[in-house]
């Protein structure tokens, strides 16, 4: 049996427009895991700056002396989730820091004292801020001072 391959001319219109859509889902499929990669680039970005300037306040408020004004819990409440998501008023806060995608973080802090023993205090610090893919995200970080040492 001997095949006749005079017949065979190579891909038939078919065949190539197959050939042509498989390779466009793939491209298209590749496309939309790089546009996901970007996103989470950028909310990395983002999360990296808060970790950065919350790590920088504690430990602009751990050099402080243990009776300084920044360091008192100024509302009394004896709490340390109150903020500003809650509607309520944080013990202490600075100006607005704006990074370098548009976002504006916002820090604040609160102040537990005598927690978890006496003559200490109990720092929990927020930062948030608006990610503009994401919605509201934020950086929670807590340290206990007093006593000399630092936890």
């Amino acid at each position: 049996m001997r095949q006749d391959l005079a017949n065979n001319h190579g891909f038939s219109l078919i065949e190539a427009l197959i050939a042509i859509v498989v390779i466009s889902v793939g491209l298209l499929a590749l496309g939309t895991m790089q546009i996901g990669a970007m996103k989470a680039n950028t909310l990395a970005q983002s999360r990296t700056i808060a970790v950065s300037l919350a790590q920088s306040q504690l430990d602009f408020l751990r050099t402080l002396p243990f009776d300084n004004a920044l360091l008192e819990d100024s509302d009394d409440s004896n709490t340390l989730d109150a903020g500003f998501e809650n509607g309520n008023t944080p013990d202490n806060s600075i100006s607005d820091v704006s990074g370098p995608n548009g976002e504006i973080f916002q820090i604040f802090w609160n102040i537990q004292e005598e927690t978890p023993v006496s003559d200490t205090r109990t720092i929990r610090l927020y930062v948030t801020w608006e990610d503009q893919k994401f919605g509201p995200s934020k950086v929670i970080l807590t340290s206990v001072l007093g006593g000399g040492f630092y936890l």
